[in-house]
């Protein structure tokens, strides 16, 4: 869990200069918005994939639950042949 948070702040910090300051003057306007964003990609998202990917490691270790990573691609690049009609060049890699 430890490496977990400092992983999400260390990179809160770094990525904070790349966000708009425009949107987040609007999002400090409308704290609904700004609690719906920490609550829906942050607590519901991204931290239970990383607690979800932990435990991954915790019962498969480290290799294994790595190649993960390695399946996302593949099925979108099903998908987009399947049904979004994503003929040209849909399987070179």
């Amino acid at each position: 869990m430890k490496l977990a948070t400092h992983q999400m702040l260390i990179a809160a910090v770094l990525l904070a200069p790349f966000a708009a300051p425009a949107h987040l003057v609007e999002l400090a306007r409308q704290p609904e918005a700004l609690w719906a964003l920490v609550l829906g990609l942050g607590l519901a998202g991204t931290g239970v994939a990383f607690v979800i990917y932990y435990q991954l490691i915790q019962i498969l270790g480290a290799l294994r639950a790595a190649s993960v990573y390695y399946i996302p691609p593949v099925v979108a690049l099903v998908v987009g042949w399947a049904f979004a009609g994503e003929r040209e060049n849909a399987f070179l890699l």
